[in-house]
């Protein structure tokens, strides 16, 4: 018997637990304290009110070396520093999802200050870009809490534009950002009252809120498909068993 028939089923197993949980999954490791988040392949950055670069104690879109939810080095978070709010954005670019691929985006958020907010954010067809009414926010204090005290913030998909309000943002990298919006506390007024338009998500990830001295965190960033990709998968996995059945025979 050929014994590579007999791993069949194995594979296909493993095949469907490696690709049907998941579209996009970050963890953000890093042992290199406050590199920026550019150093990960296909992942930006901006700020709202252009002035990117770590002047002061402000930083960016950038990575801690510090423990994440998983137990290892690394996770995204910025800090203000002293003077007011400000917001960032950081995104993957590498993603092309149908709508209708996509059932949900979760991610891990902690906190130093109770006002501070994490929202999701998606890009459509490579123009318009829109932040989720939806935030989470856990206190947790300083960054080495946050592998135990981070929450998770889980956001199921949906194109209601009471879900969702448009990020007036330029698409120009780091500082060159001229800035957007400061979206904080409920946000619900200002949503989409159209859903959001046809076509396909092409940029995916976080928008970062913090008041005077906040630090706003977040790991283990994830994009959860629609559940016809279990299906799909599941469907070869068992065309593959029955397979393997008559090769046994």
């Amino acid at each position: 018997m050929n014994k590579s028939i007999l791993l069949l089923p194995a594979f296909l197993v493993g095949a469907a637990a490696a690709s049907g949980q998941i579209l996009l999954m970050e963890s953000f490791s890093n042992t290199d304290d406050q590199a920026p988040i550019t150093d990960l392949d296909n992942w930006n950055w901006a700020v709202d009110d252009g002035g990117g670069s770590d002047t002061g104690n402000r930083q960016f879109g950038r990575l801690s070396a510090l423990n994440g939810v998983d137990g290892e080095p690394g996770f995204a978070y910025q800090f203000n520093g002293s003077g007011a709010a400000r917001a960032s954005v950081i995104w993957n670019d590498s993603v092309n999802f149908a709508q209708s691929a996509v059932t949900g985006f979760s991610a891990y958020v902690g906190d130093n200050s109770g006002a501070a907010q994490s929202r999701f954010l998606i890009q459509i067809d490579n123009n318009n870009w829109y932040v989720s009414t939806a935030a989470g926010s856990e206190n947790v204090g300083a960054a080495s809490n946050f592998e135990t005290g981070a929450v998770l913030f889980d956001l199921p998909f949906s194109t209601l534009g009471a879900n969702w309000v448009q990020l007036d943002y330029d698409g120009a990298l780091g500082s060159a950002s001229s800035g957007f919006q400061l979206l904080s506390g409920d946000i619900s007024g200002s949503a989409l009252t159209e859903p959001l338009p046809a076509g396909n998500i092409t940029a995916v990830g976080a928008y970062l809120y913090g008041p005077n001295n906040a630090a706003t965190r977040i790991d283990d960033f994830t994009v959860i498909p629609e559940p016809s990709t279990y299906v799909a998968l599941f469907g070869l996995l068992a065309f593959g068993f029955v397979a393997y059945c008559r090769l046994r025979k």
